[in-house]
């Protein structure tokens, strides 16, 4: 199993689970991991003083940390 299989198939058993992640644009996403599929991480984001919610697709390529 190469390295992208075994990160999907473990983050596949965080969905559901806040998740703070880390991309080349140096800003970090938080939110909750809905989807893990097609190399591309989905996550909902709680818009500040709001309350709304902004479903985030965010590439398995540009991730340089994970922190659940």
């Amino acid at each position: 199993m190469n390295f992208d299989a075994s990160l999907i198939s473990e983050l596949s058993k965080q969905l559901g689970r806040f998740v703070e992640i880390f991309t080349d644009s140096g800003l970090p996403i938080s939110g909750v991991l809905y989807s893990v599929e097609d190399d591309m991480l989905g996550i909902t984001q709680m818009t500040p003083g709001y309350g709304s919610m902004i479903p985030t697709m965010v590439p398995l390529s540009a991730v340089n940390a994970i922190r659940v």
